[in-house]
């Protein structure tokens, strides 16, 4: 804990009691107490703080917030979510389904609000996105249709004659949606006569060798599978695979990072704003079993057309005109 972070609570905690001092019988309220496990600080941590400010929650006045990240590594969330719960927190907001697993599995009984999880019912968070019916709750990133099935219909769109698709995904992760998709997977490409290679990587040290040129030859596009390795490391994954003339798609628009040169789906900062409203209701007494699980407000499509001009593609007006953002 920082200088800073120590005396913020110390005037915290002090406030607090002189405000009970006006009534002798009355205890001074407890502050609660909010973790966050996420994967590493972003645009979408900031928001989530940013709205919980609007809803009248603010760090060090009448809330604390304590942040814990991962930084790509799914074996550190067991260690960092027993570091939350040893803190007393009152609600975890958890983003990605490691995450999410580790903070149920450490408290079963703490409200968790998870966000970036594609299929909370498949992963045995919730017993239905209507009904919770457990301590998890929160905003699903599920595309209706199917998340593969969608990317995999705009990598042909965009690139009329993809043939062969590699599939980047974190093979360590037991909760990749590469093994939870297969299905979907296996029945868009046979629609839509594409090829599937998978690229599994299981550490970062991982990424360079499998986005070399020999395992990269042949593909007419790179789909990223989102996680929080690849999240992490998203710039680096774009750089090798603009180096090999191979465009890459990615599910979330926070993944882009100027590079890829297609992104569908929910926002990861617009996820956290409905987070927030979540940890709002739960501090206020709602229980997480009676929250339904929400879908995204919004997907986002996001074409980048410097990239596109950088690898000689020319992406059709159609697909361009549909985007909710161009970069140029």
């Amino acid at each position: 804990m920082t200088a800073s972070r120590f005396a913020a609570r110390i005037i915290l905690t002090v406030a607090v009691s002189f405000t009970g001092l006006s009534a002798e019988a009355q205890p001074s309220a407890r502050v609660p107490h909010i973790g966050v496990l996420g994967v590493n600080p972003s645009s979408a941590s900031d928001t989530l703080g940013e709205e919980l400010r609007a809803l009248g929650w603010v760090d060090g006045r009448n809330v604390i917030i304590d942040r814990r990240y991962t930084e790509g590594d799914v074996a550190r969330a067991s260690r960092l979510a027993a570091e939350l719960i040893r803190l007393n927190v009152d609600v975890i907001v958890a983003a990605s389904p490691p995450n999410v697993r580790a903070a149920q599995v450490a408290a079963p009984s703490l409200p968790i609000v998870m966000l970036a999880v594609q299929d909370p019912v498949g992963m045995g968070f919730v017993s239905s996105l209507a009904r919770p019916g457990g301590n998890v709750t929160g905003v699903t990133s599920a595309i209706p249709g199917g998340l593969m099935g969608k990317e995999l219909q705009l990598i042909k769109e965009a690139i009329p004659t993809t043939t062969r698709v590699g599939l980047l995904f974190n093979g360590a992760n037991p909760l990749n949606y590469r093994t939870a998709s297969a299905n979907e997977l296996a029945a868009a490409a046979k629609t839509l006569k594409i090829e599937v290679h998978d690229l599994e990587i299981r550490t970062a040290n991982d990424i360079d060798g499998t986005m070399s040129a020999g395992n990269l030859r042949g593909l007419d596009a790179v789909f990223v599978v989102g996680d929080p390795l690849t999240f992490r490391h998203r710039k680096r994954i774009h750089e090798l695979a603009t180096l090999q003339k191979v465009p890459t798609f990615v599910v979330a628009p926070e993944y882009v990072e100027g590079l890829a040169l297609m992104s569908y789906g929910p926002s990861l900062s617009e996820a956290s704003r409905q987070a927030a409203v979540y940890v709002d209701k739960i501090l206020k007494g709602a229980k997480p079993a009676d929250l339904p699980v929400e879908q995204p407000r919004a997907y986002r499509l996001v074409v980048n057309l410097r990239t596109a001009r950088a690898l000689g593609l020319n992406i059709p007006s159609s697909l361009v005109m549909r985007a909710d953002e161009v970069i140029h």
